[in-house]
């Protein structure tokens, strides 16, 4: 697993990282963060085209039922 070492103060892997800190990381590359073992830090994300999503059905718009007086109002 490669190690980074963190050049900023950041939020990696559900963990508050310092500046200098090292530890290991396999998500994508990021601008602040630094390959310790000499590797070559992981690719650039590749953008996923966007699935189809089924369309949500249209809000119900509530009426008054014709005869019904609201409470309060006489």
């Amino acid at each position: 697993m490669p190690r980074y070492r963190a050049l900023e103060r950041c939020f990696i892997d559900n963990c508050l990282r310092n500046e200098g800190d090292i530890f290991e990381y396999t998500g994508p590359r990021k601008r602040f963060l630094e390959p310790v073992d000499g590797g070559v830090a992981s690719p650039e994300p590749v953008a996923v085209a966007d699935e189809p999503q089924a369309q949500k059905p249209a809000k119900r718009k509530y009426t008054r039922r014709a005869g019904v007086v609201p409470s309060g109002d006489s």
